[in-house]
């Protein structure tokens, strides 16, 4: 048996596994607090292919408003929402940054939508 190809994106690396996969239904919000972040890749094992697949991916120190607790570290793996929050993210140069996530639709038609909290 050879060999496993590198799982890897070129310029990215594998974000440290203390991030836990933010998952969010059809319907569903969450408001968070985000005191930092750190862009990176994962890699995914989908249930339906033994292959496992290498995504970018954002790691997220946050806290959620909505549901007070402690901060915790979050991994989000959709491309739609990583491509939002990045410049906001970026543009407030480490300051703490106030985010809404909504989720519509089911599995694979997942949509979501952004909104930066004043």
């Amino acid at each position: 048996m050879g060999a496993l190809p590198s799982l890897s994106i070129p310029g990215l690396a594998e974000l440290d596994p203390k991030y836990h996969t933010l998952e969010l239904k059809h319907g569903h919000t969450m408001t968070m607090r985000v005191f930092s972040y750190e862009l990176g890749s994962t890699i995914i094992h989908p249930k339906h292919s033994p292959t496992p697949v290498v995504k970018r991916a954002i790691g997220l120190v946050a806290q959620r408003l909505d549901k007070p607790g402690p901060i915790r570290d979050y991994k989000i793996t959709w491309q739609p929402v990583i491509d939002l929050i990045v410049p906001t993210l970026q543009q407030a140069a480490g300051a703490p940054v106030d985010l809404t996530l909504k989720a519509y639709g089911y599995k694979q038609r997942l949509n979501f939508s952004v909104e930066v909290d004043a």
